[in-house]
């Protein structure tokens, strides 16, 4: 793996989220970053932030940023590594509803009356993340793919190194066939971005910000996406209040395929994305 292009994207994406961090570290801010002794103390510092949960309805906002600019309001309902369902509104009415599970995802795009219902085996070929990564993913929680929340007896399975005396990166030994990724954290020992590349190039990152104490433990309440795309990368932005969550109410959400909609390809409905 050509690690200088993801540490440089991590430095760059730390950078960003330092300046809009609302919450700093108690500490005095200085480690000694030769001592591997104060990396693994951190490294179980941040996974002992992290709680145990069930399910959760969350209301957010959701903005693509580029290379169009929207912004629309909605609700996820996140039952821990079983589900993950989003349904977005514009002016009032449902635009888009996605559903996942661990073995398939679905979509309905309501404005063109047209769905998606694909097996997830199609999509671990390419990316062989889970629903519970994927709500780690959202939530600014570490993660090993496949393997869950980071918890401090993965510690032998990441590498951790110092990016300067304010920041520190969390790299899994073991990465996925296609692509390598990486977790930057503060001085809080909170996750503040996160890298993504291939072939040495830069595919994706997130920056996390505004951490906040939850059921779930320490989690971000906005997290700024970038994807590569051509010469214009796409930028969304998501911004969670956890102020009226709803946690551990036994409330699972179901699929129900729509009546008179046209079923389309997860491919068919990228490509016809006004994204240009």
């Amino acid at each position: 793996m050509k690690k200088s292009l993801l540490i440089f994207s991590i430095i760059i994406l730390t950078i960003l989220s330092s300046c809009r961090s609302t919450k700093t570290s108690s500490e005095s801010g200085q480690y000694d970053p030769t001592e591997a002794s104060s990396l693994n103390d951190r490294f179980t510092d941040l996974t002992a932030q992290y709680d145990d949960w069930k399910d959760v309805t969350l209301s957010m906002k959701v903005s693509l940023i580029s290379p169009k600019s929207i912004t629309v309001s909605g609700k996820a309902y996140m039952t821990r590594d079983k589900s993950l369902s989003l349904s977005l509104r514009f002016l009032g009415m449902e635009v888009v509803a996605v559903y996942i599970t661990n073995d398939s995802v679905f979509a309905i795009d309501r404005m063109n009356k047209r769905y998606i219902a694909e097996s997830i085996e199609q999509l671990a070929k390419i990316c062989p993340i889970t629903v519970n990564d994927i709500q780690d993913l959202l939530l600014g929680q570490a993660f090993l793919i496949e393997k869950g929340t980071m918890t401090k007896s993965m510690a032998k399975q990441v590498k951790l190194s110092a990016l300067d005396t304010q920041s520190w990166v969390i790299e899994p030994k073991k990465a996925p066939e296609l692509f390598a990724y990486a977790f930057a954290a503060n001085m809080a020992n909170q996750i503040t971005a996160l890298a993504v590349e291939k072939d040495g190039k830069a595919i994706a990152g997130c920056e996390y910000s505004q951490h906040t104490s939850t059921k779930a433990g320490t989690v971000a309440q906005q997290a700024d996406f970038t994807i590569s795309k051509g010469s214009q990368p796409v930028q969304a932005s998501i911004k969670w209040d956890f102020g009226s969550a709803k946690w551990d109410t036994g409330n699972e959400r179901t699929w129900t395929t729509p009546n008179g909609y046209k079923r389309i390809t997860l491919t068919q409905l990228i490509e016809s994305l006004p994204l240009k």
